[in-house]
C-alpha cells in the first residue's frame, strides 16, 4: 500500500541497529512477555480515553504483557507528559513510556510489539509490514477507515468501535 510495507526488508540494517538500542533493551527487560505499543492520539475524548485505558489494563493483566505509550512524531526533546499521564492510568506498573531518538526506534518498537493500537495510518503501515496485529483507536476523520477499507482483509477487525467491547 505504501513504501512503509517494505520497511523490514529494505531497512533491515537500520532496524537491527535500533533493536540493540538501550531504550528497546530496557523494554525487553521490563516486559519479558512483550508489550502492546500504543500511539496515543490527542484527539481522543476523555471518556473514550478512560475506556481505552481500562481495556488496555485488562488485556495487560490477562495476557501478562506490558503497555508502552509512544508518540509517533519522535521528537527526542518533546514534551512527554501526556504519555506519562496515560501510563499512570494503567495500574500495577504494567505501563511505560517510550521516548525514541529516531523513526527507526519507533519502527523497531512497533515491529517487536505483540500488538499495535494507533490512530495514524503511518504507524499502522509499519505494523502491517511486519504482520503485527493492529487495531485503530477511533479518532475523527476518514483517513484510517479509508486505509483499512482499501488494504485490510474484510474479516480483520480494524478499529475499536464506539459501542463494542474494547477488550
Amino acid at each position: 500500500p505504501c513504501g512503509l510495507v517494505v520497511l523490514p526488508q529494505v531497512c533491515a540494517r537500520a532496524l537491527r541497529q535500533c533493536r540493540g538500542a538501550e531504550s528497546l533493551r530496557s523494554l525487553h527487560r521490563r516486559f519479558p512477555h512483550g508489550w502492546i505499543a500504543v500511539e496515543t492520539p490527542s484527539e481522543l475524548e476523555l471518556e473514550e480515553g478512560d475506556r481505552l485505558a481500562e481495556a488496555l489494563a485488562a488485556v495487560s493483566r490477562r495476557e501478562g504483557c506490558g503497555i508502552v505509550f509512544f508518540d509517533g512524531n519522535c521528537q527526542p526533546d518533546g514534551d512527554i507528559s501526556h504519555l506519562e499521564n496515560w501510563a499512570a492510568k494503567i495500574p500495577g506498573g504494567r505501563a511505560g513510556v517510550f521516548r525514541p531518538d529516531s523513526i527507526w526506534e519507533v519502527a523497531s518498537l512497533i515491529l517487536h510489539a505483540r500488538q499495535l493500537c494507533a490512530s495514524s495510518v503511518e504507524m499502522r503501515s509499519i505494523a502491517m509490514s511486519g504482520a503485527i496485529p493492529r487495531v485503530a483507536i477511533p479518532v475523527p476523520g476518514e483517513a484510517m477507515r479509508s486505509y483499512c477499507d482499501l488494504w485490510e482483509h474484510f474479516e480483520v477487525a480494524t478499529a475499536l468501535s464506539s459501542a463494542g467491547d474494547w477488550e
